[in-house]
């Protein structure tokens, strides 16, 4: 059975900010990066105890983005996060995360004025599709990204206060789907393994492929493994 998360954001506790911790389990296994953005604001943890993420709320108003809220799920059971920032006049843009369908969040964009230090805008992306940018990144900001190549976000942390003044996040590694191989029968079985990344993929033909060679990110290292005759035209596909 399908579970589905609210399609809204909760109701502000009575003092208008939350800024709360959550105290979980483990979270040895995530990677942190560190909270990016201006300076200012109350800290704040939804921890790392998560297996997706599968809702981003974000309030907005005329000083930038007020409170960010996020959904998660944990051992198949939805878990609503707690509200950071404080409410007031503004707009409420969603994003929701379809992991039933194997969609994660990648990664986050966002803007902060260089003044004030409020983050201004975010942007997020999936392994399938990218959100609209939730606030408008105006010309005196500065630009973000939080993003691990290979791995996923399952939670985040930073600091706010009247508005949210930064963003970080936990990254844990992609559990690998290992499909079945297709084509035709005959040849010797091979299996290159599992890597951090591909760089580049070389195709060598004539009136048939030849051979393939891929060029893994291995920690941050190149490995090459190559498949075949490698004669013929070659064709390059850089990702």
């Amino acid at each position: 059975k399908r579970r589905r998360t609210k399609a809204h954001c909760a109701s502000p506790l009575s003092s208008g900010i939350t800024t709360q911790k959550i105290q979980v389990g483990s979270r040895s296994m995530a990677q942190k990066l560190e909270a990016k953005g201006g300076k200012g604001g109350i800290h704040w943890d939804d921890l790392a105890d998560h297996d997706n993420v599968t809702k981003i709320c974000v309030r907005g108003g005329r000083e930038g983005i007020q409170h960010v809220q996020f959904d998660y799920v944990k051992s198949e059971q939805p878990k609503s996060g707690l509200i950071h920032g404080a409410f007031g006049k503004g707009f409420t843009q969603t994003f929701e995360i379809n992991h039933l369908n194997g969609e994660h969040l990648a990664s986050v964009k966002g803007w902060y004025d260089n003044i004030s230090g409020v983050i201004q805008a975010l942007q997020f992306e999936t392994n399938y599709r990218t959100s609209d940018v939730m606030g408008y990144d105006g010309n005196n900001t500065s630009k973000f990204t939080l993003e691990v190549n290979g791995k996923k976000i399952i939670g985040f942390h930073g600091y706010a206060e009247a508005n949210l003044n930064s963003l970080g996040a936990y990254f844990t590694t992609i559990t690998p789907a290992k499909l079945a191989y297709q084509g035709g029968s005959g040849g010797i079985y091979w299996d290159d393994g599992v890597y951090t990344g591909v760089r580049k993929v070389y195709i060598y033909a004539t009136n048939e492929i030849k051979c393939i060679k891929v060029d893994y990110d291995n920690e941050g290292k190149v490995k090459t493994i190559e498949h075949g005759d490698n004669k013929g035209a070659q064709i390059e596909f850089e990702l």
